[in-house]
């Protein structure tokens, strides 16, 4: 029997209050767990939304269904082969260039889940979400490494500040307890998550894995009054 590598990835789970402005404050939980079984050399892509329905497309084949924040759903790859793909995720509309497109290169890794979660507005930087993959260890010293598409921010871990003076962080986290991570600076909408399972026994499957976490903060516009 084929040994299969169970990977669970933390998700968002956002309120919505009205229609979509860039003066909202959001405030994200990943709390919202999902257990995905993924048997070796496939991988996977779950795609989920912050504002309206997002459609996908992988390696310029579009993919059947949409992601919806106002049903929240989100849109299920469950095999892709492992390495580089052309990710484009766009948002509906019926006004073409009304919103910003997500357009990147991700990596799939062997057996796991690639887990994708966004806010596109009318341009990138009113935009915000996450992308967040587990890779196989080799010789790094630190289990979390987040990546931010700013620089000179505040991260807290836990409740612990760190002054953050490039754009990525790494650290040695326990896998005995989750922890809940936020991330701030002057001119962007905060960013705030709990990551790792809630059960312990899931919490030790990942002692192998470094979980990577790329944040893209929101600016907050300008209010002239």
């Amino acid at each position: 029997m084929k040994t299969f590598i169970r990977i669970v990835i933390l998700l968002l789970v956002l309120v919505l209050l009205g229609l979509w402005s860039p003066w909202l404050q959001w405030k994200i939980d990943f709390a919202k767990i999902f257990n995905v079984e993924k048997p070796d050399k496939i991988s996977g892509l779950e795609v989920y939304s912050l504002l309206g329905d997002l459609e996908v497309t992988i390696d310029d084949v579009a993919q059947e269904g949409v992601a919806s924040a106002t049903e929240d759903s989100g849109l299920i790859v469950d095999a892709i082969s492992p390495g580089e793909k052309s990710v484009t995720i766009k948002r509906k509309s019926e006004v073409s260039g009304a919103y910003w497109e997500y357009r990147d290169i991700v990596t799939f890794t062997e057996g796991l889940n690639t887990v994708i979660s966004l806010g596109i507005g009318p341009e990138e930087e009113f935009s915000e979400g996450t992308v967040i993959t587990a890779i196989e260890k080799t010789s790094e010293n630190y289990n979390l490494k987040l990546k931010a598409d700013v620089t000179d921010f505040n991260l807290e871990i836990d409740g612990v500040s760190h002054s953050v003076d490039s754009n990525e962080y790494t650290q040695v986290i326990g896998l005995d307890m989750q922890h809940t991570i936020r991330v701030t600076k002057k001119g962007y909408e905060s960013l705030e998550f709990t990551i790792l399972p809630e059960d312990q026994s899931d919490r030790d499957k990942l002692q192998n894995y470094i979980i990577n976490v790329d944040l893209k903060l929101m600016l907050q516009p300008v209010q002239i009054n």
